[in-house]
């Protein structure tokens, strides 16, 4: 399994934990309060993304059989 940074509750793959960190430098932005922000967003937002998908799916397999 690949290795991952726990934040919260993600896990973060370690290059882009090191990213935003650097990212976030000299920004104000503290990075509890981001990786914590993106949790939320995560939390908010991961069923309506998935039922996107789905639907998206769904769409392009008929579109692929009407052609």
């Amino acid at each position: 399994m690949t290795n991952r940074v726990k934040v919260g509750g993600l896990e973060i793959a370690p290059e882009l934990h090191d990213f935003v960190r650097q990212a976030l430098a000299g920004t104000g932005v503290e990075e509890r309060g981001f990786w914590a922000s993106l949790q939320r967003i995560h939390e908010e937002f991961s069923t309506r993304n998935e039922q996107l998908l789905g639907k998206r799916d769904d769409l392009q397999s008929r579109i692929d059989s009407w052609w």
